[in-house]
């Protein structure tokens, strides 16, 4: 990898498919810590992805396998 890669946040209000978004930037910061770098944006303060539906979304997709 020769870039830095700068993600500006607002992650969990992308869609269908922000859990999977989320879950992609960090496996991506993971393996180049040094190059992908992830801001943090207002929808990812508690109050914001509460409102968005983030927390029951993970709770739909994941931890309804445990109940």
């Amino acid at each position: 990898m020769d870039y830095d890669y700068v993600f500006l946040g607002d992650y969990i209000d992308r869609g269908s498919h922000c859990l999977e978004t989320i879950c992609l930037l960090m496996a991506f910061k993971c393996r180049w810590p040094d190059r992908v770098h992830l801001l943090r944006g207002n929808h990812e303060a508690t109050e914001q992805f509460t409102s968005y539906g983030f927390d029951q979304e993970i709770y739909n997709r994941l931890a309804c396998e445990y109940d």
